[in-house]
């Protein structure tokens, strides 16, 4: 789940236990895909410096595809304007990001949305030694009914999120994408951050009013469609795309797995889903999530809306050239509640071990399981020297090279 720095990890926790006490009360749930159900009621409708291009500020990029957004301009007055890179005159396609290599920018994309309406982009790092691309979707929570929106704990449900969100936030200096730490296995690939701000996992396609009272915009897939073209502009050498998130992004980067493949017919598509393990909710939660969403499944994907294991199976059958890893806790404190198994972590366990045994009978997927109650373990690290970390990312320095090394408890 995610905001910031050290700020961010401390609004995150403490949104992460209110949420978990209006889940406890009322009986509500986080997280999760399903197909376009009818409408809800009232629908509207390499290894280089990194810290150097750090220090040198976040650069914010035109886009000739529409304005860009007040909080990239905001952003420019504040002074991160750094590095902003001139139009290159050889460049034959206007959709393709103008950005400095080896330096962070944020690029508005006029068409996306926030939850409140408000326009958001993506932060870029490009590597143009590297023919890999790193493409994070970052967690934070999810709402989908009145009590859900109106606490309001969804990460940026009701400022957004724009450039000089980007240019404050310390996701720059987790370890994953640092390209001087020699155990993180995507310091030398171009990267790429999707924010999070629709409270829908990255996968809503509707605009929401909840008893008349509350209206989000839940624009999450609609951001990946609008996103892909300028990453095939941006990166046309590109022959492989590692998908990445924790939590809801982890839920949103399997989600979206299949617009990448569709936009990246000839480039290999591998997934890491950091604790966002496709079990089933108890109860009856998947429709309310795809109505107050908007959710889809591939229609090749029969049961999929109401069966998330089945999806799973469906993706590690249908791609067969790609890769899928799960990192996960076993007894996930966070999301046993938010699947409504409440305080019930061994039914969570079970439920687990279900999507695990899926896994087992794939050729091309594989996991991390452990026993405890940890939530993600890629976000908001920021040293690798020894301990659980650091095993994780030499476990998944070995999947990236082909390694199937499945592990559980």
């Amino acid at each position: 789940m995610c905001v910031g720095s050290d700020s961010r990890r401390s609004l995150i926790v403490w949104g992460q236990n209110v949420h978990r006490i209006v889940v406890m009360v009322l009986g509500l749930f986080l997280v999760a895909c399903g197909a376009v159900l009818p409408p809800a009621p009232q629908q509207r409708d390499a290894s280089i410096d990194a810290d150097a291009a750090l220090d040198a500020g976040t650069t914010v990029v035109g886009d000739s595809g529409g304005p860009s957004d007040a909080g990239a301009a905001s952003a420019i007055d504040a002074g991160f304007d750094a590095g902003f890179a001139p139009a290159d005159a050889g460049a034959t396609n206007p959709l393709r990001l103008q950005v400095r290599d080896l330096e962070w920018a944020f690029a508005p994309i006029p068409e996306s949305r926030c939850a409140n309406a408000s326009v958001t982009g993506i932060g870029v790092n490009v590597n143009p030694a590297s023919d890999e691309l790193l493409v994070y979707f970052v967690g934070g929570g999810a709402c989908w009914n009145l009590a859900t929106c109106g606490v309001g704990t969804s990460a940026n449900l009701r400022r957004g999120y724009g450039a000089a969100d980007f240019a404050a936030d310390g996701i720059r200096r987790w370890s994953m994408f640092s390209r001087q730490e020699p155990r993180n296995p995507f310091r030398a690939m171009s990267h790429v951050v999707v924010p999070y701000c629709t409270a829908d996992v990255h996968a809503g396609t509707r605009v929401t009013t909840y008893d008349g009272v509350v209206t989000v915009t839940h624009h999450g897939a609609r951001n990946v469609d609008a996103m892909l073209p300028r990453l095939v502009a941006t990166f046309p050498q590109v022959r492989r795309i590692v998908l990445v998130g924790s939590s809801a992004g982890g839920f949103g980067a399997q989600l979206n797995f299949p617009k990448f493949v569709a936009s990246f017919p000839n480039v290999t598509v591998d997934v890491i889903a950091d604790s966002a393990q496709l079990v089933n909710p108890s109860g009856t939660l998947v429709t309310e999530w795809g109505a107050a969403w908007g959710l889809t499944v591939p229609a090749s994907c029969i049961g999929c809306a109401t069966d998330f294991p089945r999806y799973l199976e469906h993706l590690l059958a249908t791609s067969p050239s790609s890769r899928f890893a799960l990192l996960a806790s076993m007894r996930d404190s966070t999301l046993t509640p938010f699947f409504n198994y409440g305080l019930n972590v061994q039914a969570f366990n079970d439920a687990t071990a279900s999507v695990l045994d899926r896994y087992d009978r794939s050729s091309n997927g594989t996991y991390f399981a452990r026993p405890g109650l940890r939530h993600t373990y890629l976000e908001f690290v920021t040293q690798l020297s020894s301990g659980e970390d650091a095993t994780t990312f030499d476990w998944v320095s070995g999947f990236l090279v082909g390694v199937t090394d499945r592990r559980r408890p």
